[in-house]
């Protein structure tokens, strides 16, 4: 299902109020969803959907080497596929990753879920 950003958040304390306030305006906890890179932000505990797209379980494999010295940011392209199997746009993924890498959170919802 597409989703829809609602905003990249600093703290998780600032993202939980996000979060929060979207139940209370009618999204149901199914819908919303927070990504990082659990790297960056320590995979942080918490009863929150968090979705951690990590991007530092490298592929070890011949093949992940390679893929390695051709891409410029492997990184960066990998956590935008990743977001785009999980519902987001090309182009929101592309405009999202440096946040995420560098540790921010990611709020999105469900497209049905918000008005």
């Amino acid at each position: 299902m597409a989703k829809k950003i609602v905003g990249v958040y600093q703290s998780q304390v600032d993202v939980e109020k996000k979060f929060e306030e979207l139940l209370a305006n009618g999204a149901s906890e199914e819908d919303i969803y927070i990504i990082i890179d659990g790297q960056e932000n320590n995979a942080p505990e918490s009863d929150l959907p968090i979705m951690d797209l990590s991007t530092k379980n490298k592929d070890k494999s011949l093949w992940g080497g390679i893929r390695k010295l051709f891409i410029l940011y492997p990184d960066k392209d990998l956590l935008e596929e990743k977001m785009i199997g999980h519902g987001l746009s090309a182009n929101d993924a592309s405009s999202y990753a440096n946040d995420v890498l560098n540790g921010s959170y990611l709020l999105t919802v469900e497209e049905h879920a918000v008005q």
